[in-house]
């Protein structure tokens, strides 16, 4: 396979051959959610996205200051849970709700509603 990768591009094949190579024996990237309240500006956000995305483990780290969602994606050997995410923000002032972790899969990404916390709401008769 290398081989014939350097015969047909040569080192731009065989570096891509490489990665890919590398990457699928990786275990998948685990997603963390969650819903983030006390956020009073954009400013704020980037912020806290800078101080998640300083943490070890963690690969990206996205706040948004308009939905107020909070996506980080870690490796999986990053032990993080809900407390832990939390005591990472309190010296914000920032706090979490709705809490999720699982392995990024296929699909589209989805917001966390901050009134129902993704889930559907509840029907009353």
């Amino acid at each position: 396979m290398i081989v014939n990768a350097l015969r047909k591009g040569g080192m731009a094949t065989l570096l891509l051959v490489l990665c890919l190579t590398a990457r699928a024996q990786q275990p998948p990237l685990h997603q963390v959610q969650a819903v983030v309240d006390g956020l009073r500006s954009p400013e704020q956000a980037a912020y806290a996205q800078e101080h998640l995305h300083a943490v070890a483990g963690v690969r990206v780290a996205r706040v948004d200051h308009n939905t107020r969602n909070l996506m980080l994606q870690v490796d999986p050997a990053c032990g993080m849970n809900a407390d832990d995410l939390g005591a990472l923000l309190q010296p914000l002032g920032l706090g979490i709700r709705c809490f999720s972790r699982r392995p990024v899969g296929p699909g589209a990404f989805h917001h966390l509603d901050p009134r129902t916390c993704g889930q559907p709401p509840l029907e009353t008769r």
